[in-house]
């Protein structure tokens, strides 16, 4: 993509798409949440171990070269990101689980995410991380993409229920189509290197 289009418009795609999300939640759907502690950790507990343990089970099954079997262990200890409330909403799962889930595993992704892609880049490649990961730039990221605008949609909803009730179809809609746009666009811009490497990565991704 072009970097205008990464460093803005992708942003605001993604603040708009929690902002729609935010419209069909209220604070009694995430008190629900927390008083399941149960669902939060095992959620965690997936994201945090599970996914990391199936990633390197993954490259190594598959035999993927080292640069690409540590791009897939970076893949798989990376925290969910803001689309996947959408597809939750979407697949009528639990949406404020969803977001909250986002939100502890990018503040765990603090610690967690230096030590697994360290160790998987030892592992495959023979060299640690050369640097500090954007973990801290990371975690507002989450803050300012998905906390921010889903407290704003929810506001929207408490304080003017009519309006939102008049918007919702719409904005759906609309994040919907943003996303599918995000999709297709990522693909589109990355076509070449997805034609050149999908034999070697395509099966193990889809494995993830």
């Amino acid at each position: 993509m072009n970097q205008p289009v990464v460093d803005v418009l992708l942003p605001l795609a993604l603040a708009f798409i929690m902002f729609a999300l935010g419209l069909t939640l209220t604070p009694a759907d995430f008190a629900r949440v927390f008083k399941r502690p149960t669902a939060m950790a095992a959620g965690l507990v997936g994201q945090v171990l599970l996914l990391p343990l199936l990633g390197f089970a993954v490259a190594t099954a598959w035999g993927l070269p080292p640069d690409m079997a540590a791009g897939l262990m970076i893949v798989a200890a990376c925290p969910g990101g803001a689309s996947s409330g959408l597809v939750t909403h979407l697949a009528r799962g639990d949406t404020a689980l969803s977001i909250s889930l986002t939100a502890v595993s990018s503040v765990a992704a603090v610690a967690t995410l230096p030590l697994v892609v360290d160790l998987s880049l030892r592992h495959f490649t023979g060299s640690g991380v050369a640097g500090e990961l954007p973990v801290g730039r990371l975690v507002r990221g989450v803050f300012f993409l998905t906390t921010v605008p889903v407290a704003a949609g929810m506001l929207l909803k408490h304080h003017r229920a009519a309006l939102t009730a008049r918007l919702l179809k719409g904005t759906e809609r609309v994040a919907t189509a943003l996303f599918l746009l995000i999709v297709f666009a990522t693909f589109a811009s990355q076509r070449e290197v997805l034609a050149a490497n999908f034999a070697a990565v395509g099966p193990a991704a889809a494995a993830l």
